[in-house]
C-alpha cells in the first residue's frame, strides 16, 4: 500500500529550494524582513526523504524534483512548475524503484501563500486531491508582511479544501539567523492544524525551514506529520529536505543576512 499509493503522492507536495548543512547559531535581535524574491527561468533541485508508517508499516521514500520559476508578475505572485525526478521506495528490507508523478504548476502571493495548486493529470494515490493541495501549504511558509525579530510570531487562518466549513491555522515563528556552514540563513518555525471532519478531527505538522536571506527561498526543511488522513487509515511521517548533489549552491558563501 505505501509503495503504490501513499509515499509516492505525498512525496509530489514538496516544493523547496536548495542549500548546505552544518549549523551554528548567532543571536541577533535586529528586526528583518522576510520576503521572496523570484527570477523567471530559476532552477532549483532538491533531495526529499520520507519517512511514513501506516497500519504498523514503516516505509521511507527518497526522490528528486526540480522547480523551475515560470512566470513573475509585478504584484509578487509567482508560477512555479514542479517535475518529480522519481526515486526509490525501502519497504520491509526491500528497495524498488519509483517513477516520478505528474508535473504540478503552483502560484503563490508574494507573501508564499498558495493560490492555485494543478497536477498536469490526476495523481493517483490514497491521499486525495483537497489534502494535497492543503499540504503544499505547510511545506512552503507564509511570510509577514512587516519585518519581525527573533521570538517574533503571527498567525494566518486559510481556507481549508478537506473540510471548507473550519479553517487550516498556521502559527509561524522567527527564531533569528543561523548560519549553516558559512551561510546565514533566516530560521522559521510553523506550527499548522488542519481540521479534518465536523467531529474535531484533525492533523498536524510542525516544520522548520531555513531561508536564503538574498530570495527569501527555502534553503532546507524538516517538520513531522500526525493523522494524516488516508485510504488506508491515519498516516504520521517525518521530512527531511536537503540540496541535491549535483546543483550548485543557492547560496553564496558567508552571505550575510540582510537587516
Amino acid at each position: 500500500m505505501l509503495n503504490r499509493f501513499v509515499l509516492p503522492a505525498l512525496a509530489a507536495t514538496f516544493v523547496v529550494g536548495s542549500a548546505v548543512c552544518t549549523v551554528s547559531v548567532r543571536a541577533d535581535d535586529a528586526p528583518v524582513t522576510l520576503k521572496y524574491v523570484n527570477k523567471v527561468g530559476e532552477s532549483l533541485r532538491q533531495k526529499v526523504v520520507i519517512k511514513a508508517s501506516v497500519q504498523g508499516i514503516d516505509a521511507v521514500m527518497t526522490n528528486t524534483q526540480k522547480r523551475v520559476t515560470k512566470e513573475v508578475k509585478d504584484s509578487g505572485e509567482v508560477t512555479y512548475l514542479v517535475s518529480d525526478e522519481g526515486g526509490t521506495l525501502l519497504l520491509m528490507g526491500n528497495e524498488q524503484h519509483q517513477d516520478p508523478q505528474p508535473d504540478i504548476t503552483i502560484k503563490h502571493d508574494k507573501l508564499g501563500k498558495v493560490i492555485d495548486w494543478k497536477p498536469a493529470q490526476d495523481i493517483n494515490g490514497a491521499l486525495s486531491p483537497e489534502l494535497l493541495k492543503t499540504l503544499s501549504q505547510i511545506y512552503s511558509p507564509v511570510l509577514p508582511a512587516d519585518a519581525v525579530k527573533p521570538k517574533d510570531a503571527w498567525k494566518i487562518e486559510l481556507d481549508n479544501p478537506i473540510y471548507k466549513d473550519k479553517k487550516v491555522k498556521i502559527e509561524s515563528t522567527y527564531l533569528g539567523i543561523e548560519k549553516v556552514d558559512t551561510v546565514e540563513l533566516w530560521k522559521v518555525k510553523i506550527s499548522a492544524v488542519i481540521p479534518t471532519d465536523g467531529e474535531n478531527g484533525v492533523a498536524t505538522y510542525e516544520g522548520t525551514f531555513w531561508l536564503i536571506p538574498a530570495t527569501g527561498q527555502v534553503a532546507k526543511a524538516e517538520g513531522a506529520a500526525k493523522d494524516i488522513p488516508s485510504q488506508f487509515g491515519k498516516l504520521a511521517f517525518t521530512v527531511a529536505i536537503t540540496p541535491a548533489k549535483d546543483e550548485k549552491p543557492a547560496a553564496a558563501a558567508d552571505q550575510k543576512a540582510p537587516k
